[in-house]
């Protein structure tokens, strides 16, 4: 999941089964450490991904949290340890974020 993608609505989450389904949440020191970001912004993203993290957690998720290097090397290492059958996300609304899900072998919605 993205920063930009903070919401439990989206297609992803909205077909996601508590029973299940695993919630990962990767902050990538590459997003928060690779551009100027307004300390009150960023404190703002991290805490609404934290929020929404709980949120999901009250609802019956399992949800790992993880910090690494760049989000794909979080994602693979998830992958590595858990082995699920497969990764979903809701689709990137960038390019270069859609391009990164490709290469990662993530079903979107």
């Amino acid at each position: 999941m993205r920063f930009d993608q903070l919401d439990a609505d989206l297609p992803a989450l909205a077909q996601a089964d508590p029973a299940t389904d695993t919630v990962l949440f990767v902050t990538s020191d590459r997003l928060v450490h690779g551009r100027p970001w307004h300390r009150q912004r960023l404190h703002l993203i991290l805490s609404a991904a934290a929020h929404l993290a709980e949120e999901l957690r009250d609802a019956g998720f399992t949800v790992e949290e993880r910090t690494a290097p760049t989000l794909a090397e979080g994602v693979a290492a998830h992958v590595a340890e858990v082995r699920p059958t497969e990764v979903v996300a809701t689709e990137a609304n960038s390019p270069g974020g859609r391009r990164l899900q490709e290469r990662l072998g993530v079903r979107t919605l």
